[in-house]
């Protein structure tokens, strides 16, 4: 089966990233499982939420840890700056900057 780039990034941290900065940590700061990381996704579409939450798209076949775990849309990106009254993000982080 075929995986979109969204799957594919997926794959790459939660297998391979994973195990690689595995074996950079010391015993104590390593993780237990990919499960411990979470990958959200911004796609311009609601059908790369179906394609996620699609049941062949497990990491292992042992487990249940999904490739992507929450995919949000460009226009839910929108509305969340919306409801926040947000119109302006490069004056809103100017602003929380100055704030600091």
């Amino acid at each position: 089966a075929l995986k979109s780039p969204q799957q594919i990034m997926g794959v790459l941290l939660k297998k391979y990233w994973f195990a690689a900065i595995n074996k950079q940590c010391s015993s104590d700061g390593r993780m237990s499982d990919a499960s411990q990381i979470y990958h959200v996704t911004v796609m311009p579409c609601y059908d790369k939420k179906l394609e996620a939450s699609r049941k062949e798209f497990i990491l292992d076949e042992n487990s249940s840890i999904k490739e992507v775990d929450c995919v949000i849309t460009s226009l839910e990106i929108e509305q969340l700056l919306m409801d926040k009254h947000i119109d302006d993000l490069s004056t809103y982080c100017v602003l929380q900057a100055q704030k600091n």
